[in-house]
């Protein structure tokens, strides 16, 4: 067989296009991607559960109420099976949408900068939040991890004297004023 410069023989194989996996860079940043996973998961992981177990507990109360409401009325009681599932299926879905939307590859989405701003409005997860708080609180009481009742923090605060430090404020105020006026030569 003779050699011809203008035959390619290696036609049967797939040429070597290098692998944007196997360049160091994207090696390491693939490693500094799972490791903040791993970090934003384990926080989940925790503040997930607090914000949860409330959310089941209300969504378990509501739900009684409006199947109660619904089978006095004979109403559909979809709506109030779906919200149930949903708050059950809060904690696990948490996991898997940070899983899924680091891990899954998406167009660009390597060397993407910031999108736009597709924020949702703070109102509702301050509300989980507040409501976190009344639920876990009476616990932690309990457990004795929380020190302070509403009646300590009451009585707290009425111990202040407030009319003398209003007072005090005033004066100091009122002295600061004149010694200024006084430079000012007013």
């Amino acid at each position: 067989m003779n050699y011809n410069p203008t035959v390619d023989y290696r036609s049967d194989r797939v040429p070597h296009v290098p692998d944007a996996q196997q360049e160091p860079r994207s090696r390491i940043t693939e490693v500094a991607t799972r490791v903040a996973l791993s970090v934003a998961v384990a926080i989940w992981a925790v503040v997930g559960f607090l914000i949860w177990v409330p959310l089941l507990l209300r969504r378990i109360a509501t739900f009684v109420v409006e199947l109660t409401y619904v089978t006095l009325t004979d109403g559909d009681p979809n709506p109030a099976a779906k919200r149930l599932r949903a708050a059950a299926n809060f904690y696990r879905r948490g996991f898997v949408t940070a899983v899924r939307s680091v891990l899954t590859p998406g167009e660009g989405a390597a060397d993407a900068g910031p999108g736009p701003d597709t924020s949702t409005p703070a109102r509702p997860i301050l509300q989980e939040v507040a409501w976190a708080l009344v639920v876990w609180y009476p616990v932690l009481l309990w457990l004795g991890i929380a020190e302070w009742t509403p009646e300590d923090l009451w009585n707290a605060a009425a111990a202040v004297p407030w009319q003398e430090i209003g007072m005090d404020v005033v004066d100091g105020a009122v002295v600061r004023i004149e010694e200024l006026a006084g430079r000012l030569g007013l």
